[in-house]
């Protein structure tokens, strides 16, 4: 258990597991969720990741740290906490192109509108809170 709690806090679960561990019952620990008032430390969770890809991308040729930062609030860019939308793919396919020397110039990417998602959220309907863009939201890179 208490290797379990070390790394909870870098997956998010920190709340989760101090409720767990003061034998909160499940049910009130799905309520806390609904509610929102479970602290999943997105921030903290964002810079660590960011930090370990980085160094990651150090012997990489294709790199996807920038785009991710200068994008996050642009844009949807994981689906779910490890799955990347088309726009991220569309950013490493568009390296390994350029290293192939194949042109790509009308590649385009989906652009999601955070602003716009984050309005129409309904997680009963939707637990993962992801709402398809229209089909002609679509931007050039």
């Amino acid at each position: 258990i208490d290797e379990f709690a070390k790394k909870s806090k870098l997956h998010g679960f920190g709340d989760v597991f101090n409720l767990i561990k003061q034998n909160v019952l499940l049910e009130d620990i799905i309520k806390k969720f609904r509610l929102g008032e479970i602290n999943f430390d997105f921030e903290y969770r964002w810079d660590e990741c960011l930090k370990q890809l980085k160094v990651r991308e150090e012997h990489c040729n294709v790199k996807v740290s920038e785009f991710l930062e200068e994008n996050k609030n642009k844009t949807l860019l994981f689906i779910t906490h490890n799955h990347p939308t088309t726009s991220v793919y569309i950013h490493i396919f568009k390296q390994i192109l350029t290293i192939l020397d194949i042109e790509f110039e009308n590649l385009t990417y989906p652009y999601y509108d955070v602003a716009d998602m984050l309005t129409t959220l309904d997680v009963k309907e939707n637990p993962l809170g992801v709402n398809p863009p229209a089909s002609d939201s679509r931007a050039k890179i």
